[in-house]
């Protein structure tokens, strides 16, 4: 082998480690989030969910530092692979996925097996916001009002959310984050 081929190998086997201890890092990281050893003996709040509303209502209530909060997810941490572009699609049908399936179906699905799709929805800490691509998806305007003016649910209208949806954005596209449309402080 020559100089230049081993020089070769050697970085590539030196990268190869590198980014396997990143990876192995980032993995315990996130492994540590989902366990502790202490349990308190009662919780000033109890969160059953721990998807991308449950995840923000126990990080606000958290804020208080009175407060003892515990966060509940029936699933495990997030992976390495699921805050990958283009690895999440290997998670789907994995135990990070419910496995959720329509009804069967008699206009719609007529290419899946008994007329049924599957409905992704995360079992794991971050919900479906963990396996669903990187996606990030505004509800419709119109069934935030729906929900007021339907089933009485003051404060959800569009106009009302809206400012908390731009609280949790980061929008980094110069020319969309001057529209006033999206929020560039987010985490």
């Amino acid at each position: 082998m020559s100089k230049l081929g081993f020089a070769n190998l050697t970085s590539l086997l030196f990268s190869f480690l590198t980014i396997s201890n990143i990876i192995y890092n980032k993995q315990s990281f996130y492994d540590q989030l989902s366990s502790r050893n202490n349990w308190n003996a009662y919780y000033d709040y109890i969160i059953v969910g721990g998807g991308t509303a449950g995840i923000v209502l126990a990080t606000r209530l958290s804020e208080d530092s009175d407060i003892t909060v515990l966060l509940i997810e029936a699933g495990g941490s997030e992976t390495v692979t699921s805050n990958t572009p283009g690895l999440s699609e290997t998670l789907i049908g994995t135990v990070m996925d419910w496995k959720l399936l329509t009804t069967i179906q008699n206009h719609s699905c007529m290419a899946m097996n008994s007329n049924q799709c599957h409905l992704t929805s995360g079992r794991v800490l971050g919900g479906t916001s963990s396996i669903n691509r990187m996606y990030y998806l505004r509800g419709n305007p119109n069934d935030y009002d729906l929900w007021q003016s339907k089933f009485g649910l003051k404060s959800w209208t569009w106009k009302d959310v809206f400012p908390y949806m731009i609280r949790n954005e980061n929008q980094q596209d110069p020319n969309r984050s001057k529209t006033g449309h999206y929020g560039r402080n987010g985490p």
